[in-house]
């Protein structure tokens, strides 16, 4: 039966029984009226930019909602009212449950019951990101997100698979390891994991509580016996895993686990052994396993060590040690362990991703910790990487140009071009080398020199931008100076001759270090005929050209000699 809401109705009701074929019925009860109401909206809940984000469908003959809020999920108060059927509590605070309920009002200001309640916890923005390239490198940056002390980055290489990349307290990053022409994906979660906000009900089923547990047995050892509390309850397990009664001084780490998931009311979700390997063996039963030894983990999650991890690629080898996670600040992941380095129950870093992980239990807590500290995925943004120009420096080699660079990775080669008037460049040839000297070179000219890296890929070549330009003026080369004594007992140095050098400066020190002008000759050998008896003396020699003072050499490597006459 059709009715109207804002309408109250009055009923009425007889009772009706069948007598010998006829009804009979009952007077009338007492009349009983009800105003019809709008449904009560049905709100699902999430988060939009960290902030609580309440959805529903439209209500017939609706025309706006009330929402109400709470911070404890008992005393609701109205909050706010929209015409549309979202909300988003923009002024929520970081790291809060908040509660809602909303009603749905008609034109006549007609209310509805309220919906069901629906809480959330506050989190942090996702960053807007946004990419491009420089000098070649994937380069990715986005704005400061408050209450964020730094950002994880995530890389993929299809847009789907998204891998742990790095960790920053910037709002930038350069991707530099990556291949040349190929395209590759990023996302960026915010952080503020040096926030304490693992909390929970002492009830709950919480990572707050296995923590806390973990944390009362810190200094529990074998040395004086206070590590055998742990290892009784692992031992008191009916049945007991394995039929296996573990001694206090075997190997204890799995059981340290397995006592607190014990202690705490946590068996179901956290496997109990002795042996770390059917400990894994029994998370991947429980789909509580994480393979990825590149995970950002949550307080709280299990952490597997194999020692014999060589550092490269993802590890697969047999676990040989367990602990708990008790906080990630950073990329720095604090564990606490038992049966430690001291066997006793201690605390231990790691890098996220750093060598000898071997994997993560990840119990099904109830709240998850991982929403109470990161934000949820930035936008994707993608980029194809080239290669970066090289960056250039120029130096003289016996007077000739020559100009080195860094390493582009997987160029397989380099092309070099050279002008003389700092304007025009032509290709001057190729090396596969991250130096290359220019013979051919006049002295007195100043040569300017560009550089490209080069390299193929499937079925086209990668050419980078030309390098800066570098600029040098080749100059005489420095003299090849040996030295010997003369006849008379004094040092006698000689060189061979330097094409366009007309002259010779000698330089001479009595300590190595601070050399001083000493003489010049016309000739390819010098005799320092003043040299007192018993003294050592150092020499270098630098070419001369008297028509041009700028191309003169650069000193030659010193020489020295004890004068002994």
């Amino acid at each position: 039966m059709a009715t109207t809401v804002g309408t109250t109705y009055w009923y009425k009701v007889k009772a009706v029984r069948l007598v010998e074929g006829k009804d009979q019925a009952s007077d009338h009860s007492e009349a009983i009226s009800m105003q019809c109401r709008p449904a009560a909206p049905t709100v699902s809940i999430t988060r939009s930019n960290g902030k609580p984000k309440l959805s529903w469908k439209a209500v017939d003959g609706a025309v706006k909602y009330w929402v109400y809020r709470s911070t404890d999920g008992v005393n609701f108060k109205y909050w706010d009212t929209t015409t549309k059927t979202q909300y988003i509590n923009t002024g929520a605070q970081f790291s809060t449950t908040y509660y809602y309920r909303v009603k749905a009002v008609n034109g006549a200001n007609v209310v509805s019951g309220f919906s069901s309640t629906r809480s959330i916890l506050t989190a942090l923005a996702a960053p807007t990101v946004s990419i491009t390239t420089v000098g070649g490198r994937p380069y990715i940056t986005w704005d400061a997100v408050a209450g964020a002390n730094g950002y994880y980055v995530f890389r993929s290489v299809d847009g789907k698979s998204y891998s742990y990349q790095g960790y920053t307290t910037k709002t930038s990053f350069t991707n530099t390891d990556y291949e040349v022409g190929k395209v590759y994906y990023y996302r960026v979660k915010a952080d503020n994991s040096e926030l304490d906000t693992l909390t929970g009900d002492a009830l709950d089923r919480t990572a707050a509580k296995l923590v806390a547990q973990a944390r009362a047995w810190l200094g529990c050892k074998e040395a004086d016996g206070s590590n055998k509390e742990i290892i009784d309850i692992y031992n008191g397990r009916k049945p007991l895993p394995r039929g296996y009664k573990l001694g206090y001084t075997e190997a204890w780490c799995a059981a340290f686990v397995s006592a607190c998931a014990i202690k705490t009311g946590m068996a179901d979700i956290i496997p109990q052994e002795c042996g770390c390997g059917s400990m894994v063996r029994l998370f991947k039963q429980l789909d509580s396993w994480d393979e990825s030894d590149a995970r950002i983990p949550n307080p709280g999650d299990i952490i597997f060590f194999d020692w014999d991890d060589n550092g490269y690629g993802d590890n697969t080898g047999f676990p040989g040690h367990v602990g708990i996670v008790e906080k990630i600040v950073g990329s720095t992941v604090t564990v606490i362990d038992g049966n430690n380095k001291d066997d006793a129950v201690g605390r231990r870093t790691i890098e996220i991703n750093g060598r000898f992980i071997r994997g993560y239990g990840v119990p099904k807590y109830k709240p998850s910790p991982s929403s109470q500290v990161r934000s949820d995925y930035s936008n994707a943004v993608s980029v194809r990487a080239e290669t970066s120009a090289p960056i250039v420096n120029i130096t003289t080699c016996a007077g000739k140009p020559r100009i080195y660079w860094n390493s582009q990775g997987s160029m397989t080669k380099y092309w070099i071009y050279r002008s003389t008037d700092g304007v025009n460049f032509k290709y001057y040839d190729t090396t596969t080398k991250t130096s290359y000297t220019n013979a051919s070179t006049d002295i007195g000219t100043t040569c300017y020199y560009k550089v490209k890296a080069v390299t193929a890929r499937k079925d086209k070549t990668v050419i980078s931008d030309y390098s800066d330009i570098v600029s040098i003026q080749c100059r005489l080369a420095a003299p090849t100076v040996s030295i010997t004594s003369s006849t008379s007992g004094k040092p006698k140095l000689s060189w061979k001759a330097i094409d366009g050098a007309d002259k010779y400066y000698v330089y001479r020190s009595t300590d190595g270090e601070n050399f001083a002008y000493w003489d010049s000759t016309v000739n390819l050998t010098y005799i320092n005929s003043g040299a007192v008896k018993d003294t050592k003396y150092y020499y270098k020699v630098k070419a001369v050209s008297t028509a041009n003072s700028g191309i003169n050499s650069a000193q030659s490597s010193e020489v020295s000699i004890i004068a002994k006459k």
